[in-house]
């Protein structure tokens, strides 16, 4: 599973997660920033501005009901109730994004509701139309969580509205810009059918144009200045970008906040990501056993993504009861299909095949994702028959790569891949998932030659192996600098019709690649 692959599900909970913790995020530790840098939201004394500061600061924490003791004291002073519950709303958002219960949906709406009748009560001033944008975006997020996409659509269209109105009469309000960015970039992240009807009700965006604001905020706002740079880290992680201004980022706040879940959460997710399983899992460990302490709220997904560090690691045993956690634990949708087949192939592969059919059989695609529909066609093959040695060995050798062991990965795959008594679907994996090896190992032209093997396999109905590899085989060329032979390879991928494993993350990086090419060509 490569970045890419889960973006469409994880993007939008990670910019809910963030959209405001905008002015305490500092990229030095020792950096003490005076109140009256930390932004007014209408607050105009001290005592009232260091309540913000302190609220804020104890949701970074994470100590969510710390926080909302806080901000319940904060909405109790002048000018204080719409910071307040902008901020009581938010709380709640997280808890709805990180939990997904039906009683999380309910304190949302309700502080959701709250919020709107004093923003509508304001006067008419920059402050008032951000709450206003913000207020419907965590409408637009929160329910876009529990799948009404529809009514996601409709809160997205006044937060749309409320963003361009601010950037048009406020040129120099950036935190208007991140808001407006993050829009774009969350149209852009959606499934086709979804942004089809947004277009239809007027909301455009792409990932580029809501890069390219953020950009702007994360340059030239005052107050969201830090949380844009934060944005474009996850930007560049889930995009395979890995250098940039925003490096390091995730892991400077966790270094801060080492006691938050949701730090952990989202550093680790990024050590993950980056195939360096054993810092994840350090990383990840830590916070998994905090699970019952009552002064923080905990993030399930730190859970699934343990387990996925530790079966990379070929250590299925210690990854079952993490995965059984988190598919108890967590309410909704998000990776429980991934999560079960997930717990079916680790009970698999340690010789429990009855146990790892019951989970195959609960693998279900219930959300519009590339993941779902992945987990739910792999689970069906493995509910027809069970896994061969040689699929065996073909899972270790994409574990070894998944958790930067090159070396180990290399040598696996070549043994697959080259073996002619295989079926031709093993072995077009093994050469897809070689060239992948070779690539991030530096070895451009080896790594091409093994996309190519992988490309030119007679294709199963369904089977993403050639696709992605004309894809990859395109990255590999524009790596080397030759653009035609890139371009060529983009065009080629993006010929594939049909369904197939991740065909939308495709069609996502394809465009991104062929603008990126047109970016370097013009003039």
């Amino acid at each position: 599973m490569t970045s890419s692959k889960i973006s469409t599900g994880f993007l939008p909970g990670i910019f809910a997660i963030l959209t405001w913790t905008t002015p305490i995020l500092q990229a030095q530790p020792a950096t003490v920033r005076p109140i009256h840098e930390i932004g007014d939201m209408l607050l105009q004394d001290a005592p009232s501005l260091e309540l913000l500061r302190s609220g804020r600061t104890s949701v970074l924490r994470f100590r969510l009901a710390e926080a909302e003791r806080t901000f319940r004291k904060l909405a109790r002073s002048d000018n204080g109730k719409a910071p307040a519950r902008y901020h009581l709303a938010a709380i709640s958002l997280l808890k709805l994004l990180t939990g997904d219960r039906d009683e999380h949906e309910a304190e949302f709406l309700a502080r959701s509701d709250s919020l709107r009748a004093v923003v509508d009560k304001l006067p008419e001033t920059r402050w008032r139309g951000f709450f206003a944008a913000e207020a419907s975006l965590q409408r637009a997020f929160g329910r876009a969580k529990r799948g009404s996409y529809i009514r996601a659509a409709f809160a997205g269209k006044s937060a749309y509205g409320h963003y361009k109105r601010l950037v048009e009469d406020y040129p120099d309000f950036y935190e208007a810009r991140k808001g407006l960015g993050l829009m774009q970039v969350a149209i852009g992240s959606l499934p086709g059918f979804y942004r089809t009807f947004l277009r239809i009700i007027g909301l455009r965006g792409s990932l580029d144009e809501g890069l390219v604001n953020i950009g702007l905020a994360a340059d030239s706002s005052r107050y969201a200045r830090d949380e844009a740079q934060v944005f474009l880290s996850l930007f560049g992680l889930l995009t395979a970008q890995e250098d940039g201004p925003w490096a390091g980022r995730l892991g400077q706040l966790y270094e801060r906040y080492p006691d938050s879940p949701l730090w952990a959460h989202l550093y680790g997710f990024e050590l993950y990501t980056r195939r360096r399983a054993t810092a994840a899992e350090a990383v990840l460990r830590p916070a998994a056993q905090r699970i019952d302490d009552p002064e923080y709220f905990y993030v399930d997904y730190i859970d699934f993504f343990l387990a996925d560090a530790l079966f990379r690691q070929d250590r299925f045993q210690e990854a079952i009861p993490l995965y059984q956690r988190y598919l108890d634990r967590h309410s909704g949708p998000a990776l429980k299909a991934l999560a079960s087949l997930q717990m079916g192939t680790a009970l698999e592969m340690i010789g429990h095949r009855r146990a790892a059919v019951s989970f195959y059989e609960d693998v279900d695609a219930k959300r519009e994702f590339d993941s779902d529909h992945f987990a739910r066609r792999r689970a069906r093959k493995l509910i027809d028959a069970p896994m061969t040695d040689a699929e065996r060995r073909l899972l270790r050798g994409r574990n070894a790569f998944d958790a930067g062991r090159y070396n180990v990965a290399a040598t696996i795959l070549d043994s697959v891949a080259s073996d002619n008594a295989l079926p031709t679907a093993l072995r077009a994996e093994a050469a897809y998932r070689l060239g992948r090896t070779l690539h991030v190992q530096g070895a451009l032209s080896e790594a091409i030659a093994a996309y190519a093997v992988s490309a030119a396999m007679p294709r199963e109905s369904g089977s993403r192996w050639a696709p992605w590899s004309e894809y990859y085989r395109g990255r590999a060329y524009e790596d080397l600098g030759d653009r035609e032979a890139a371009r060529n390879a983009y065009e080629r991928a993006g010929r594939f019709k049909g369904s197939y494993d991740y065909h939308q993350s495709l069609e996502k990086n394809v465009k991104v690649a062929r603008a990126r090419l047109e970016a370097v060509s013009s003039p």
